[in-house]
């Protein structure tokens, strides 16, 4: 819960970023933004993939086939973001 609300906070301010921009720059905020994000989405497909058990689910199979969907979603996310902070990391340095 910390980080979904330090997230939607950092949205917040990536939201007015233009109107604050004297006081910090729009792209630091946008890039706590973004991790404050990562982290929050990753503690939470874990968690969720800590809840598939057995004895929930009618086949171990099922159990498996949840958690290898859970972690592809989670790879292919983090693929995008990372994309999306290196562009920000090569407009920062250029």
């Amino acid at each position: 819960m910390v980080f979904l609300v330090l997230s939607m906070m950092n949205g917040l301010a990536a939201l007015y970023a233009m109107k604050i921009k004297h006081l910090i720059k729009p792209i630091y905020i946008k890039l706590c933004h973004y991790l404050t994000g990562i982290v929050a989405f990753v503690i939470g497909m874990v968690s969720l993939m800590l809840e598939y058990s057995p004895r929930r689910m009618q086949s171990k199979e099922n159990v498996n086939m949840l958690i290898s969907f859970s972690s592809i979603t989670i790879i292919l996310t983090l693929i995008g973001v990372s994309k999306t902070m290196l562009n920000q990391f090569k407009g920062m340095m250029s």
